[in-house]
């Protein structure tokens, strides 16, 4: 009997699914409702890159980074600094204008969408130098 039980348990109720299903067909909305009325609180979430995120909230704001134009987000703020940091670079190596243009192609990139994910899960240096434009930039001057 006990097994019995908890094998019940271990089943999610029709409820529980329903309240998933709800959950995820919802959360599209959520965070275009977010972008646009709970600004302050979005980017603070999108730019912290440790912050724990629902899954499905995470790549729904990935998708996001892939239509410029619904972004209020810069990655050369954002994900270059913990880039040239992941890829061993030193700030003092590189001159002002040499920054301005890597920060340039950051926030050109097509690949923020996967830079943002890649940061996010704390890749390793050479997933994350296949990714970034400026990876041959940053990794001939690292330390």
């Amino acid at each position: 009997m006990p097994a019995a039980t908890q094998q019940l348990t271990t089943k999610p109720t029709w409820i529980d699914r329903l309240m998933g299903r709800l959950y995820h067909a919802n959360m599209s909305r959520t965070v275009a409702q977010m972008r646009i009325e709970a600004n302050t609180q979005y980017q603070a979430l999108v730019n912290d890159l440790d912050a724990p995120l629902d899954e499905t909230f995470e790549s729904l704001v990935a998708e996001s980074f892939k239509r410029p134009e619904l972004v209020g987000f810069r990655p050369s703020h954002v994900l270059f600094p913990r880039m040239k940091e992941k890829l061993g670079a030193r700030k003092a190596a590189y001159s002002d204008s040499e920054l301005k243009t890597m920060g340039k192609q950051c926030d050109q990139c097509r690949s923020i969408s996967q830079c943002w994910l890649a940061l996010r899960a704390n890749a390793n240096s050479a997933d994350c130098a296949r990714i970034c434009p400026n990876s041959e930039a940053l990794i001939a001057k690292a330390s």
